[in-house]
């Protein structure tokens, strides 16, 4: 199907350090004195647009994030070795958790077009 390989593709082509420095940076624009300026709404757009497919993928597809990084135990052991998270990511918890992932991913974006809305 056509998701499954949308989320395949996101989970190999996304990691953390690209969110954490979209987040930080809505979160620096959205802290400044000037409230005005292209480069908000363009940084806005954009972790809009990663929140909207993080979500999706964690609430409709949260097996095939799993299996993805179960693939990546196998293939390394050795990070499966360090990983304190290897048994936790094979349970059934790690699905129940991607979901909650991604409705919070949908309630950033709920709060952000919020913000948006009451700024223009």
């Amino acid at each position: 199907m056509f998701i499954d390989h949308v989320a395949r593709g996101f989970m190999k082509f996304v990691n953390r350090f690209v969110a954490t420095v979209l987040l930080l940076g809505v979160v620096a624009v959205f802290l400044r004195r000037d409230p005005t300026g292209p480069q908000k709404y363009m940084l806005g757009f954009v972790m809009g647009a990663y929140l909207l497919i993080a979500g999706f993928v964690c609430l409709a597809r949260p097996v095939i994030v799993q299996q993805h990084f179960v693939q990546n135990y196998v293939q390394h052991p050795k990070l499966a070795r360090a990983s304190r998270f290897a048994h936790f990511v094979q349970s059934d918890g790690y699905v129940l958790f991607l979901r909650f992932c991604g409705v919070l991913a949908w309630l950033t974006l709920g709060v952000m077009a919020y913000a948006f809305r009451a700024r223009l």
